[in-house]
């Protein structure tokens, strides 16, 4: 059985290189566009993307049907946690790994100033919103998370109040905030609890954190009167004030290679006289006549770079012109930033890919994109598509954080109906270096080297094999903590050892380098071709199924492109055959060339990966080797290479791990508790390979393990489906999946009617200015109120409604844009209980939109008819 719908060894360290795509039964219609992606169409740089029903919901067609009240109640456990929110699905047209995180009808928001994640990458931090002003409650508030989607909690509850969560970038425990904006309070991320108070502060806006750690700055009124900044050591020691003459908005940070100075454009004047800065105490003011909007742009260690495409380096203390990154003059709409919707994230701050956001097709769809900071010589830079973000536009932002290591990426969507947290895998960890093995009395000890970019890294995985390149299977159940480790057993020294690197979020690298303490008689040795230094015609690209994610294909229609890849050999007679992972749409053509030596590569359409050998053998020799592969027909596409002295060697049928195989979960058990929820629960799974479980729902019997039935992802052995209609029958199935990403077969089906409920259903016209409208409950129950809105611009924010003299529920009416007459609710206070009998409902309207009609019913799973409004807080 392959998962969800389509088999995707992404988690692993397996990274299949031979199993491209195999799908258990007829691919739907994403799947076959998956099957087709290309990384430009020839007509400009994703024009068509547009939403066809499927995108703009990633093909999670059960999980768009759940609506209503969340039980809060049934998901807390015993621990102070709540059951995990996680869905792991896959990118509709890149096949890219995704994770729907949170769930909840309201609104979760990440900061789009970054910050959200801990500085090792275990944990990452968002505001569930409370409603108004954001005062906790024992459901919302701030809320943080473990890096793999689980052990979900509310945390610093020391305060009724806390706002502007910014972890620090150098102590991975370490949080900093600012309850009720009139302090800031450092927080132990992994216990929720106050470690210490710095300093009451006069105000708040975004707290901002230095790139080494040692100081927080925010916008605020200063001491001697007049607007300015703060900025406070985070050893409580230094605290200074700068006042500045102008309106400072959100365009505020830390120099990215001078924590002790800060920069900041003013509002009215950055186009006319650029940004200023200054130290920390606010000495050496100085005009930058540079235009960089620091609101939308993120710095690396020697540049900014702008969503709207353009970079600006820094030489020492000076900052350089802008540089144009895309739309240069006759440069074709590909390299045209259309529609940004706003923010970078860029990690870690020493490598060039930067990760943007943009939307492709108002209001929807948009995506997460990947651009090389740096000018090519021919003034076009490479950019490509990692994953649809299907946010609809209006009250929301992607808002991307990029994780430590820059492997993932956080970002709001509310493709669901509700803005929540979601991730996508960007790029692998690195695997570790240096690997060593030795004899020791009682096995084979290996010792290793973290990789360049290790920030995340929480442990490692050993894997052996009798055969090189091929076969490997798991040693190690739970991940190695030190740099060292030792396989027991007679028969160890015989094999040959890999180690992988894994990060606290269960991602994995690909396998290292092979060592072995025999002499081999065969060999295979595999390089990406991404490694290797390309020319302008020659990008980068991103898929799912690539072996590392990204592969490299010939952009231009003209010229020769050329990669040129150092393979290193063992000692070895030879000879060496080559092999490639290739694909294109007319055909493919690729020649490598090594010590003057070429052989081809000829191979017909594909649309899926497809191994094919060069001709004849290339005079490869023992040690390093330097291959030049070149290609002249556009859309030539090459993932991998494999070298290989092993004349009986097919890399079509070469699992590069081989992975015990799950057992189905066994007594699956479903239970209605409430009108719209449903309990699971089944056999738990104690295999040392296991990562999580998905559970899939449909209307019949027979439920396809496809991600159009996908509804969650579990850690544990339970989960609870809510958002359901009274009255509905359901089946359901359950499948094991391991750290690869493959799928174990389904579960038995387990069958659940929930309850019906006599409905209750009140709609009236609303014509102010009359401010109440009275109707008769048939019974205690708990009823939701609906209001719907004529769109009008400007005015207040808020409307305040009460039933009867109970106390009033305040909401922002922040309209999503969607639609001019949209209906909304406000979540939990947008509900009363009520007995039965007459109830007075007042509506006081503080804004400008006009209330036309009111809806109240005792169906928390009914939506009026016509456009719902997406809630986003204020």
């Amino acid at each position: 059985m392959t998962g969800p719908a389509l088999r995707l060894t992404m988690l692993g360290a397996c990274l299949a290189l031979a199993s491209g795509i195999s799908f258990a039964e007829p691919p739907d219609a994403w799947q076959q566009r998956l099957l087709a992606y290309r990384p430009y169409d020839g007509a400009g740089r994703y024009t068509m993307s547009a939403d066809d029903g499927i995108r703009s919901i990633q093909g999670l067609r059960e999980l768009s049907l759940r609506w209503g009240a969340k039980p809060y109640d049934q998901l807390k456990t015993g621990d102070g946690t709540w059951l995990s929110e996680r869905v792991i699905f896959h990118d509709v047209d890149t096949g890219a790994l995704m994770m729907r995180l949170t769930n909840d009808p309201w609104a979760d928001a990440l900061s789009y100033f970054h910050g959200a994640w801990s500085a090792d990458g275990k944990y990452f931090v968002w505001r569930r919103r409370p409603g108004m002003w954001e005062t906790s409650t024992p459901d919302h508030g701030p809320m943080a998370m473990r890096a793999d989607g689980t052990e979900l909690r509310n945390v610093f509850r020391d305060y009724p109040m806390v706002r502007n969560e910014v972890c620090s970038p150098s102590r991975p425990d370490v949080c900093y905030a600012t309850p009720s904006d009139a302090k800031v309070v450092e927080f132990n991320i992994a216990t929720g609890r106050k470690t210490r108070e710095l300093r009451d502060v006069k105000g708040c806006w975004h707290l901002k954190v230095s790139l080494d750690g040692k100081y927080l700055m925010d916008r605020s009124d200063v001491s001697a009167g007049g607007k300015g900044f703060w900025v406070l050591g985070t050893d409580a020691e230094e605290f200074h004030e700068v006042r500045t003459g102008e309106g400072v908005h959100d365009s505020y940070q830390f120099h990215p290679a001078q924590p002790a100075r800060i920069m900041f454009w003013y509002d009215a004047l950055y186009r006319t006289q650029g940004f200023q800065q200054c130290e920390i105490d606010g000495g050496r003011l100085t005009r930058v006549p540079v235009q960089f909007d620091w609101n939308h742009g993120d710095v690396g260690l020697d540049r900014g770079a702008h969503c709207e495409g353009y970079i600006t380096r820094i030489d020492g203390n000076t900052w350089l012109s802008p540089e144009r990154l895309f739309a240069k003059p006759g440069v074709e709409y590909y390299d045209d930033p259309h529609d940004y919707n706003g923010y970078l994230a860029w990690m870690p701050k020493d490598q060039l890919w930067v990760y943007s956001t943009r939307i492709l097709r108002p209001p929807h769809v948009s995506e997460i994109h990947s651009f090389y900071a740096d000018p090519a010589s021919d003034g076009v830079v490479n950019r490509f598509r990692v994953s649809y973000t299907a946010l609809k536009r209006g009250g929301a932002l992607d808002n991307p954080n990029a994780s430590p290591d820059g492997t993932k990426m956080l970002f709001n969507s509310n493709m669901l109906g509700s803005v929540n947290v979601y991730s996508v895998v960007a790029k692998l960890p690195e695997p570790p270096t240096g690997v060593k093995a030795e004899p020791v009395p009682d096995g084979v000890r290996l010792t290793w080297q973290p990789p360049k970019h290790h920030l995340e890294i929480a442990g490692y995985h050993v894997y052996r094999s009798a055969e090189s390149g091929r076969n490997f299977v798991p040693v190690t159940a739970k991940p190695v903590t030190d740099a060292s480790f030792t396989v027991d057993g007679e028969a160890i020294p015989t094999g040959i050892y890999a180690v992988t690197a894994v990060e606290h979020s269960g991602l994995e690298s690909p396998l290292s380098v092979e060592v072995t303490l025999k002499a081999l008689a065969k060999h295979c040795v595999t390089v990406e071709a991404e490694d290797g230094a390309r020319s302008v015609e020659m990008w980068s690209a991103f898929h799912g199924t690539a072996s590392n994610l990204h592969y490299v294909w010939m952009r231009k229609k003209e010229g020769t492109g050329k990669v040129t890849l150092n393979v290193t050999l063992p000692l070895s007679p030879g000879p060496w055959a080559l092999w490639g992972r290739v694909k294109g749409e007319k055909a493919v053509q690729f020649t490598a060339t090594v010590a003057g030596v070429p052989a081809r590569l000829d191979w017909g359409p594909t649309a899926e990966w497809a191994w094919v050998r060069f001709a004849g053998f290339l005079p490869l020799k023992p040690g390093a080797n330097e291959v030049l592969l070149t290609s002249d027909l556009y859309g030539s596409a090459v993932d991998a290479l494999v070298a290989s002295d092993d004349p009986a060697f097919q890399p079509a049928a070469w699992p590069k791990v081989k992975w015990p195989a799950l057992a189905a979960p066994s007594d699956l058990r479903a239970e209605a508790t409430s009108l719209g929820s449903v309990r699971l629960t089944w056999k738990p799974d104690a295999s040392a390979t296991f990562h999580h479980y998905n559970v899939y729902c449909g209307a019949g019997p027979e439920v396809a393990t496809r991600q159009e039935n996908l509804i969650a992802s579990p850690d544990g052995p339970t989960a609870v489906d809510w958002g359901l209609k009274p009255g509905q029958t359901l089946h359901y199935v359950v499948t094991a999946v391991d750290r690869a990403m493959n799928e174990s077969a389904p579960s038995q089906a387990a069958k659940v009617t929930l309850p019906t409920i006599e409905r209750f259903n009140f709609e009236k016209e609303f014509v102010e200015p009359v401010t109440s409208v009275t109707f008769d409950a048939p019974k205690k129950d708990t009823y939701v109120v609906w209001l719907q809105l004529e769109r009008h611009d400007g005015g207040g924010n808020y409307i305040d409604l009460s039933i009867d003299s109970a106390p009033k529920h305040t909401w922002t009416a922040s309209l999503d844009g969607l639609s001019d007459a949209p209906w909304m609710s406000y979540g939990p206070w947008g509900q009363w209980t009520l007995d039965p009998g007459r109830h007075t409902l007042t509506v006081a309207n503080k804004t400008r939109h006009k209330v036309t009609k009111v809806f109240v019913t005792n169906d928390l799973s009914q939506r009026p008819e016509g456009h719902v409004n997406i809630l986003s807080g204020w």
